[in-house]
């Protein structure tokens, strides 16, 4: 493998020649799992549940840098915060099971609530079918897991997504697609990386 550029040869060599086919982390060895707690616990990953039929799923963090000038000179000063603005868009189809807002709610049945608890304004929605992200059952945080494997099942790495809040929903319909889409966008408050099993 090229270590160096004076190694580097593009028509000739990869650079990755370390790499095999099957050590690739796809889609279809990503699972996304909501934790049946907010903050992270260890076994927590044992008892969380897959959030099926997921399409797309991406996650971002931006650290706070700042730039500061000052007068009498043209140079800048860089400060760099461990502050992060951090969210998370999870997409995917509906279908006659439970919605994604269902999937991502705190578990009603964990809190001792049931749909017919909350007063007709603040309903999350009946069955499966979660649609009021008003409800006050969305002022609690989820927490959740993505866990990343290579082809072959071997793990690459798992995330903890702690205090996890549903910022929007949306849903897409078009006379142009089979199927209606759901999405929504969350923020987390903090990204924890945990030790593979």
């Amino acid at each position: 493998m090229p270590t160096n550029y004076q190694d580097w040869d593009f028509r000739g060599n990869k650079l990755a020649t370390d790499v095999a086919g099957q050590d690739f982390v796809t889609s279809e060895s990503t699972l996304l799992l909501i934790s049946p707690e907010p903050t992270y616990n260890p076994s927590a990953l044992q008892q969380a549940r897959a959030v099926a039929l997921t399409q797309d799923m991406s996650f971002n963090q931006q650290r706070q840098v700042v730039q500061v000038h000052e007068v009498g000179s043209n140079q800048r000063y860089t400060i760099s915060s461990s502050r992060t603005n951090d969210s998370m868009n999870i997409s995917r189809v509906l279908f006659d099971g439970e919605s994604l807002l269902n999937v991502l709610s705190p578990q009603l049945g964990q809190e001792g609530q049931a749909v017919e608890d909350f007063e007709r304004r603040d309903k999350p929605g009946y069955g499966d079918f979660m649609i009021n992200l008003g409800s006050s059952l969305f002022s609690k945080p989820v927490g959740l897991f993505a866990v990343f494997r290579d082809l072959e099942d071997e793990p690459v790495g798992v995330v903890f997504f702690e205090r996890t809040f549903i910022v929007s929903h949306n849903m897409q319909v078009s006379s142009n697609s089979p199927f209606i889409g759901e999405g929504v966008q969350l923020l987390f408050d903090q990204m924890l990386p945990v030790q593979p099993q």
